[in-house]
């Protein structure tokens, strides 16, 4: 028999073996989907026949592995529900699209303010009660898994934990495919148009979407890192990376603004020859 520790890694492995190059948002989903419910479908029957040694041991299952599990499923059913209803239109329709299902997932955590505080602060008072089977359900942390679930093989506490582990993710997912509506470029009309290529080093784009970061450049200032990068990606046809790690290396130079002072240098150059 697997140790119930041991579930959380295969439906890691098996979602990392899945993945396939081409697969639509859609497909990839249906995948996930259906690899995190046979995992579920293997623990399950595990699940409830099994007693822990104590009360600690219960409590870190259900608080800290299985909502890893379940958060999974519900993510990758959210974004399945969310892409396939995606209604059809220009870049301002997606977007009211995407930003009210952020408003949606804003009022979720407002209705469960309590709950998120609790958890995110690291509190333990409620413990017993929410990761532990056979105790009576906390009114106040309803939710609605609080009645359909089997309570023989989940806990009150550990969906309120995956659903907030999945609406992160599912946040993060829409601010993704927001920021690509908002990044598109306009369509050309002229088929002679050429795309232009980015041949410096992707460093020195890198810092120059954090000049324009710094500087306010893009809607007055509002403009996220993350937004700019993937516009300015968009636009030259390059991916960057991981921004934040290329900031560290800048962080390593010797001089920390080498490709501006160069672009300072050649403008002052290029201008006092076109005089």
């Amino acid at each position: 028999m697997k140790p119930l520790s041991s579930y959380q890694q295969i439906m890691a492995s098996r979602l990392h073996a899945s993945e396939k190059a081409g697969q639509t948002v859609l497909q990839r989903c249906g995948s996930a989907i259906a690899i995190v419910e046979q995992v579920l479908q293997e623990l399950n029957p595990v699940l409830s026949d099994t007693q822990f040694l104590n009360a600690g041991e219960e409590i870190n299952f259900f608080k800290l592995q299985l909502p890893a599990i379940h958060a999974q499923l519900i993510y990758h059913q959210s974004v399945s529900w969310l892409e396939s209803r995606k209604p059809v239109g220009d870049y301002a329709i997606h977007r009211h699209y995407y930003s009210s299902e952020l408003d949606r997932i804003r009022r979720y955590s407002e209705d469960h303010r309590d709950f998120y505080q609790y958890h995110r602060t690291g509190a333990t008072y409620w413990d017993e009660h929410l990761f532990q089977r056979g105790h009576e359900l906390l009114p106040q942390l309803r939710h609605e898994y609080s009645f359909a679930m089997d309570r023989r093989i989940n806990t009150q506490g550990t969906m309120l934990v995956a659903t907030m582990q999945a609406y992160d993710l599912l946040r993060e997912f829409i601010e993704q495919q927001t920021a690509q509506v908002d990044c598109r470029p306009a369509a050309v009309g002229s088929t002679d148009h050429k795309l232009l290529k980015w041949t410096d080093s992707k460093t020195a784009l890198a810092e120059m979407i954090y000049a324009f970061w710094f500087k306010g450049s893009f809607n007055n200032g509002a403009a996220e890192l993350k937004e700019i990068q993937a516009y300015v990606e968009q636009i030259f046809d390059i991916r960057i990376g991981n921004i934040y790690q290329i900031k560290q290396e800048m962080y390593a130079r010797e001089n920390i603004s080498a490709y501006q002072d160069l672009l300072h240098k050649r403008f002052k150059e290029g201008m006092e020859q076109s005089l």
